[in-house]
């Protein structure tokens, strides 16, 4: 009979340190460089890469996370973020987030030597200082909130989670788990900065009415984030996946984006404006208390 085993982490995310403290470590040339320095070395080797952090299947009692690649397009998120905002045009689907990266899943980069931990391992002292930082310096792709949400319970421990300041999360509108992610938000990744989310819509979604109303309501829950900044961008997609593998669609579709963009702006809104929004919504409440007096 099957028994459920714990999680096991990622080689990539095991970070105990191999070498001992030694007696010589204080005659050490690149412990006694000024601290600035050091932190400049540890940016440069352990800092820049991006992650894409995938799970083939959930519902598996294997160690759920079987794929942690470097992500190999050459184009920062941000980036990405003004690209579709400008090049899109009304009646064109653009290629969506998850399209673009197809090359990242299909030839999967080793993390090594790209990322090396080895100087993790050299001694206590260096450990201490630097262990978190490829953490702090990577941005971490997750491809539907539920992963995302996993990942950070059952892979990483809480100083890892905590460390994490950029999050690219790629979702359509079923998989986002909104609420879901805003509890790990507020109770393990606190220290999160930067969150982009590329809405990826499908033939079929609409962006106005209920659906559109539904969706304002998930993103509420972000306001309420320590996030110094939060970007929510839509684009039209017709793809499909296998074995965690995205595959470009068949047929195009020649979607409408006008209800993205205004759905964008409503959420720029929304992240921009919330305080002017609480504030009127309460004189709105004491204007209507007052009249009834």
């Amino acid at each position: 009979m099957a028994t459920n085993k714990p999680h096991t982490p990622h080689k990539l995310l095991s970070q105990k340190p191999k070498g001992k403290n030694s007696t010589d470590q204080t005659q050490s040339s690149f412990l006694n460089l000024p601290p600035e320095i050091r932190n400049c070395i540890y940016t440069h080797v352990l800092e820049g890469q991006k992650l894409h952090v995938v799970c083939y299947n959930r519902a598996s009692r294997r160690p759920a996370y079987r794929s942690v690649y470097l992500c190999q397009h050459e184009q920062s998120d941000e980036a990405r973020v003004a690209w579709v905002q400008r090049e899109r045009r009304d009646g064109l689907t653009l290629q969506s987030y998850s399209e673009s990266h197809i090359i990242c899943a299909r030839r999967k980069a080793q993390l090594t030597p790209h990322i090396t931990l080895g100087l993790l391992q050299v001694c206590q002292q260096i450990h201490r200082e630097a262990a978190l930082l490829p953490f702090t310096g990577t941005r971490f792709i997750f491809h539907s909130g539920g992963e995302m949400v996993d990942f950070m319970h059952s892979i990483l421990i809480l100083p890892q989670a905590r460390a994490i300041r950029s999050v690219t999360l790629v979702a359509g509108t079923g998989d986002l788990h909104a609420k879901r992610v805003h509890r790990v938000l507020e109770s393990k990744v606190r220290g999160l900065e930067n969150l982009i989310i590329f809405l990826e819509l499908q033939f079929g979604d609409h962006l106005t009415g209920p659906e559109r109303a539904r969706l304002t309501s998930k993103f509420r829950l972000f306001k309420s984030s320590n996030l110094s900044s939060l970007i929510i961008v839509g684009c039209n997609t017709n793809q499909w996946s296998r074995g965690g593998i995205w595959y470009p669609p068949v047929n195009r579709y020649r979607l409408s984006v006008a209800p993205i963009i205004e759905f964008e702006d409503a959420m720029k809104k929304l992240v921009i404006g919330a305080e002017d929004e609480d504030k009127d919504i309460e004189n709105a409440r004491t204007g209507r208390a007052q009249g009834r007096a």
